[in-house]
């Protein structure tokens, strides 16, 4: 029975990290239009990956740009209404008809698509820019970081050293 009491705390964790992905998230979606969605995505992941590999041995200090290939897409559902008209003497025609209608969630006096997947944008590139960036070490270990988690290509991360007279 203590063990299982004692379970719960762990896990007080995991929730904030997982409210501040729903922030970001909810940040996205509220925003007006697509290029703000991008933006508020795009700094929240490199937010994050700054984070990550600040607590990387040897990196030191960072900088994170994230390039966005895309802004992503929304799925909404749809009603499908199918007609079909055989029909013609001698001759068998068929005509087929479809019509597609968007269904809608009535939220008070709101009505809004009904959303059923949303895709988030796709990383096209990334740059990082850190104190260790001249050790082929760390570089390695931060294109492997980087490769792990966004999936993307070696060749479109670049890790360079951070200037030592910055202001």
């Amino acid at each position: 029975l203590i063990l299982i009491i004692a379970m719960p705390l762990s896990p007080k964790q995991s929730e904030s990290e997982s409210t501040a992905e729903q922030e970001t998230a909810a940040a996205v979606l509220d925003s007006g239009s697509t290029q703000d969605s991008q933006n508020v995505y795009a700094a929240a992941m490199e937010k994050r990956l700054k984070h990550v590999l600040g607590q990387m041995e040897g990196v030191g200090e960072t900088e994170v740009m994230i390039t966005l290939s895309d802004s992503g897409e929304t799925i909404v559902e749809k009603d499908q209404k199918e007609q079909s008209d055989a029909g013609g003497g001698t001759r068998t025609t068929t005509e087929q008809e479809t019509e597609e209608t968007t269904v809608y969630v009535e939220n008070g006096s709101e009505k809004q698509p009904y959303v059923t997947k949303e895709v988030l944008p796709k990383v096209e590139g990334v740059l990082v820019v850190a104190e260790g960036g001249d050790d082929p070490r760390v570089i390695s270990d931060i294109s492997d970081t980087v490769m792990a988690l966004f999936r993307v290509e070696a060749h479109k991360i670049k890790v360079v050293k951070m200037s030592s007279s910055r202001e």
